[in-house]
């Protein structure tokens, strides 16, 4: 039953994770550039608090559930659970030394280079959960009774 659980939180927080960083890539980060720049940090600011508001529970679930299907995976599939768990390592190690960094630089005011870096560094992430999604779909695939 836990596993079940650990299965069903890592597949549902992965897609929505996927589906929201492919928003953010190809929507919202390149719509920065046309925020007026005297209202930017107060948006940027908005982006930063809304942002982690909607992103800390999923990443922290993800990371946990994978992280469970990992260490409790059979030996037919434990090799896709820890490249699943490897995936969602690089998103947060992307996210602390690549996006954040950006974001920090960003709170001062638009930047168009630090602004064209977020959005060519989020791919990373953007590759990372694109990856984990399917790793997570075949596992579901494999499991479906």
């Amino acid at each position: 039953m836990f596993t079940r659980l650990m299965l069903l939180a890592a597949f549902a927080s992965t897609w929505y994770m996927t589906g929201l960083i492919v928003f953010v890539q190809v929507v919202h980060y390149p719509l920065f550039a046309k925020i007026d720049p005297e209202s930017f940090q107060r948006y940027h600011e908005d982006h930063v608090r809304l942002t982690t508001f909607t992103v800390l529970v999923p990443m922290v679930v993800e990371l946990f559930a994978s992280a469970m299907l990992a260490y409790q995976a059979s030996a037919a599939s434990a090799g896709l659970a820890w490249a699943g768990l490897v995936a969602v390592v690089v998103t947060w190690v992307a996210t602390g030394l690549l996006s954040v960094p950006r974001h920090d630089k960003l709170a001062l005011g638009f930047q168009a280079d630090v602004h064209r870096a977020l959005v060519g560094t989020n791919r990373v992430r953007l590759v990372a959960w694109i990856v984990h999604s399917v790793i997570m779909s075949v596992i579901i695939a494999n499991n479906v009774k």
